[in-house]
């Protein structure tokens, strides 16, 4: 049984302004990219705002990171900017650590399941 390193996690998404989200964003990409680098990931994949976004995308691609960190930065642009993960997702098909494109595989995945239920509701719907 293969265990995935993606999931998709149901919690509230909280709205901050992006003063916060510059604070984490600086223990994410200024900490040495060990535990507190993952865990301001793992706050900022809930926090929805244009410099949030900016963190995570940013995190995702920076192989400094720990790999949990850079998959919690995957997840949060996954669950939260969905219109930038595709893109992200297929640059990050090629990344040097196995455990990144796995998560990245599982997340595409996770995409096209969620597109092609959406493509059979609204052709149900026109039937």
């Amino acid at each position: 049984m293969r265990l995935s390193t993606y999931s998709v996690r149901r919690r509230t998404i909280i709205k901050f302004d992006d003063g916060f989200a510059h604070l984490v964003g600086d223990w994410l990409m200024n900490s040495g990219g060990g535990e507190i680098s993952w865990k301001a990931a793992d706050i900022l994949s809930d926090v929805k705002c244009p410099a949030s976004k900016e963190y995570l995308l940013k995190g995702a691609e920076a192989t400094s990171l720990l790999h949990l960190t850079r998959i919690s930065c995957v997840r949060g642009i996954v669950n939260l900017f969905r219109e930038d993960a595709m893109p992200l997702l297929r640059r990050l098909m090629e990344d040097p650590d196995p455990f990144v494109r796995e998560a990245c595989h599982d997340a595409m995945e996770h995409l096209e399941g969620i597109q092609g239920a959406a493509r059979r509701t609204a052709g149900g719907a026109e039937e």
